[in-house]
């Protein structure tokens, strides 16, 4: 169950980064607020935040750069 409850987390902030990507607020060539900001911004561990960023990299909706 609590499998389930985080899948529900990081497929709703999936959701949401996607209407404001597709409504214009991060135009193309425009960065995200960081992963710490979305964090504490959704309220959600660490883990469920980058695996919501993992379903937009999967969509092609967002490239990841690390460092």
């Amino acid at each position: 169950m609590w499998h389930g409850m985080k899948a529900g987390k990081r497929q709703k902030i999936f959701q949401e980064l996607r209407r404001e990507i597709y409504s214009g607020l991060y135009p193309v060539g425009h960065k995200l607020p960081g992963e710490l900001r979305l964090k504490k911004r959704f309220g959600v561990a660490r883990e469920t935040m980058r695996a919501a960023l993992a379903l937009l990299e999967d969509e092609h909706l967002i490239t990841r750069i690390h460092g």
